[in-house]
């Protein structure tokens, strides 16, 4: 829950930046850097899991990395509750692709506007 706590709060602070540098489209870039650290985060996820299927090297499940630290709890988690925040991750990714698409949509139909008016 920390991670997409922190997500939201850099992707704050990159649109905020990105719109007062005028940059074009600022929202829908800050949304794609949310997006490039979500699939790290997915992806961090899908390591853990990997290196806790190997019986021989592991004598129980254990948090790979950092970033996996901030998704799951340290104490108590389960593979099932691994299943479930990978799939939040997944589910939270497509959301966001989706946003991104509207949100590019509607910055460059703006623009568009501007520029006629």
């Amino acid at each position: 829950m920390l991670f997409y706590v922190g997500l939201l709060t850099i992707g704050l602070a990159i649109w905020y930046v990105f719109k007062e540098i005028d940059i074009e489209y600022p929202f829908s870039r800050a949304v794609l850097m949310i997006i490039v650290l979500n699939l790290i985060g997915g992806m961090s996820l899908v390591e853990n899991i990997a290196l806790n299927m190997d019986p021989v090297a592991n004598d129980g499940l254990f948090l790979s990395n950092a970033v996996v630290k901030l998704i799951l709890r340290e104490d108590g988690w389960s593979q099932e509750l691994y299943r479930q925040a990978f799939q939040h991750s997944v589910q939270i990714t497509f959301g966001l692709l989706f946003l991104y698409i509207v949100a590019l949509v509607f910055e460059s139909r703006r623009k568009t506007q501007r520029a006629i008016g």
